[in-house]
């Protein structure tokens, strides 16, 4: 390796430890956080046919990024949609879902994960016969922990007002651009 190889290297390692250090210190400290199974981060029982319950919120990680667990019914999914700002990851907890990212559609099972990249469409459903469950962090945490807190307020008939729906997802930058999987 040359001199000015070694040097690059250094340097650049160097601004990368400086940059993390930054960027955790800029995180405020939070206290200890442990979240029940089968609960939110608040204590609050998860259901089927709920709109992801947080599991760490975007208030304990500095708005840095926010996790939350889905358990979805057979047969349900969501739009096609993109996330303009955020990434967003995926790992299937329980069950078999279809997930379309960016024109390709991959089958997943329990234990395999996929990344939503942002400005990328995607959607998935339930494609089982049973509830299934997935576990999603979104990074940066935006606006996706009151989005799903807008949802879940609006009144049973009109959870699948697909107008509705898509503008509370919109008031959230998260643009709807096509159908749920078929």
């Amino acid at each position: 390796m040359k001199r000015r190889e070694i040097m690059t290297a250094a340097l650049t390692w160097a601004v990368l430890d400086e940059a993390s250090v930054l960027h955790a210190s800029s995180v405020p400290a939070s206290k200890l956080v442990v979240v029940g199974a089968g609960a939110d981060r608040w204590g609050n029982p998860l259901r089927a046919g709920g709109f992801g319950w947080v599991k760490v919120s975007s208030k304990d990680t500095g708005g840095a990024w926010s996790m939350f667990e889905s358990p979805v019914a057979p047969q349900g999914g969501v739009p096609l949609h993109v996330h303009p700002h955020q990434e967003e990851w995926f790992q299937v907890l329980e069950g078999e879902f279809l997930f379309e990212v960016g024109g390709e559609q991959r089958r997943l099972i329990s234990g395999m994960s996929i990344l939503g990249p942002r400005q990328v469409p995607h959607r998935w459903k339930n494609t089982g016969t049973s509830i299934g469950k997935l576990l999603f962090l979104v990074q940066p945490a935006g606006w996706l922990e009151e989005c799903f807190a807008a949802l879940s307020q609006l009144p049973e008939n009109q959870r699948r007002d697909v107008r509705r729906f898509t503008e509370i997802l919109a008031q959230h930058h998260i643009q709807v651009v096509g159908p749920p999987l078929p």
